[in-house]
């Protein structure tokens, strides 16, 4: 049976599975309530920062200024009106990470595509996941995704894991990596881009806790018709980043009572 269909739900994604993995009231608000998308000041450098990057992967003779700027005027625009404390600290971060994600990928060449859609098929789950590719690689066989951070992580964290599996199996035999970029090397560093890539074994295995995710959330929204009675078994985890905003944090209190 399709709980998914039975709410008005058409596709999944690999943010709609990390978020029901990490906390499965969060994904409820925002996918069953639908509450408004609250964007932020990181949220948008990283977008900004992506921008940059890919203006001058496409154009390989576009100056690394150029790139900035272009990334810069984005984020102004995106944040206008915003009174997030974060405005400037982030603002500054978006020049490093458009200067060191180009050093790293413009070794790769010219993307043959970016921002390719995916319709993957995964069985027993009753509706497609989509997704979009930061960058597809045709002539060397690879799936290149960016990550913008302050924190260098040491591998390839789990919720990006997911993701990673959803992609790579939409396109076989490719090779998917993630693009980890810092506005900075860290003390003592020469560099502020790491580049990992998923082994064959993580794809497969987390495919499966992909596909194995997707089931329980078909089983959890055939449980009832009710929203009321769905949110009445779940219990917020507001100690989650996610919720640090008023907006969310109060549609919270209103479809949890708490």
């Amino acid at each position: 049976m399709d709980g998914f269909k039975l709410h008005g739900l058409r596709s999944l994604s690999a943010s709609q599975i990390n978020d029901y993995a990490v906390d499965p009231a969060i994904w409820f608000l925002n996918k069953m309530i639908k509450t408004p998308f609250q964007t932020n000041a990181a949220m948008e450098r990283g977008k900004a920062g992506e921008s940059g990057i890919c203006h001058g992967l496409f154009n390989q003779k576009a100056t690394q200024q150029e790139c900035v700027d272009l990334a810069l005027k984005q984020f102004d625009e995106e944040l206008g009106l915003s009174n997030d404390p974060k405005y400037d600290a982030e603002r500054k971060n978006i020049p490093g990470l458009v200067e060191y994600g180009l050093k790293e990928l413009r070794q790769y060449g010219v993307p043959s595509a970016q921002q390719e859609k995916l319709v993957i098929d995964i069985p027993d789950v009753p509706v497609p996941f989509i997704g979009y590719t930061d960058l597809v690689y045709a002539d060397h066989g690879i799936i290149v995704d960016i990550k913008t951070t302050t924190r260098m992580p040491s591998a390839i964290s789990e919720g990006h894991s997911r993701q990673g599996a959803i992609y790579a199996n939409s396109k076989s035999n490719y090779s998917m990596r993630f693009a980890y970029i810092k506005p900075k090397p860290s003390k003592g560093e020469d560099r502020a881009c790491n580049v990992y890539e998923m082994s064959a074994e993580s794809v497969s295995q987390k495919f499966a806790e992909v596909r194995e995710i997707a089931l329980r959330m078909n089983r959890f929204l055939l449980l009832s018709k009710d929203k009321e009675e769905l949110a009445g078994l779940l219990v917020p985890n507001y100690e989650n980043f996610r919720w640090n905003n008023s907006v969310i944090r109060e549609a919270g209190r209103q479809t949890f009572g708490f």
